[in-house]
């Protein structure tokens, strides 16, 4: 079904693009596979929802677009048949553009897409959706915990001989080259060559990202 938005102009706006449409689905199943939007599309972010209601926002996260919200309500037809209901909201105001209903009306399609998609999802689709998201949440959390290789060449060029470097990367010894002046200079210029090489690793044992 395409999308219907009017033409009517109250003063000076535009109605928020909607768009309904009828699933052979139960509605706990589609609430279910929400969750897995953001995990196929990046562009978009479940921020709040309402199980008892069916209500669930989507924001749109890239620059361009990132002043839009899309709603998703779901209600229950039958056990086995649901109706989606999506309606994009602008943030910023209402809807005075034709090029802004345009790109609301896109994320309107995108949208169903993918949950047409996410409905479908077999249990090993869904298993390595999930398998990706343990290891990018866990990269992020070594990467918090890491420091960058550019940022270690700097302070360890310009104040490797105060041992700076490791004491950023999380080694306890770090004292010891501000009292030897980085080991009479060979020390820092072991460790200096041991970061560009990226031979050298954080005190925990993770690599500089």
């Amino acid at each position: 079904m395409g999308t219907v938005w009017g033409n009517n102009r109250i003063i000076g706006t535009i109605p928020n693009p909607k768009k309904s449409f009828d699933i052979d689905f139960n509605s706990q199943k589609i609430i279910d596979s929400l969750k897995y939007i953001p995990l196929i599309s990046a562009d978009y972010e479940l921020i709040s929802k309402n199980d008892v209601l069916k209500t669930y926002r989507f924001v749109h996260v890239h620059f361009f677009g990132k002043g839009m919200s899309i709603d998703i309500n779901i209600s229950s037809i039958s056990e086995s048949k649901s109706k989606i209901e999506l309606e994009v909201f602008d943030k910023y105001g209402a809807f005075n553009e034709h090029s802004g209903i345009q790109a609301a009306n896109e994320h309107i399609d995108t949208l169903s897409n993918l949950i047409s998609q996410c409905i479908v999802l077999s249990p090993s689709q869904i298993n390595e959706i999930e398998s990706r998201q343990r290891d990018e949440e866990l990269k992020k959390q070594k990467e918090s915990k890491s420091q960058s290789k550019g940022s270690m060449i700097f302070y360890s060029f310009f104040l490797g001989m105060m041992g700076i470097h490791r004491l950023m990367m999380g080694y306890s010894n770090w004292w010891l080259m501000p009292l030897t002046m980085g080991g009479f200079g060979i020390w820092w210029m072991i460790d200096f060559i041991r970061i560009i090489t990226g031979r050298m690793k954080m005190a925990n044992g993770s690599d500089l990202f």
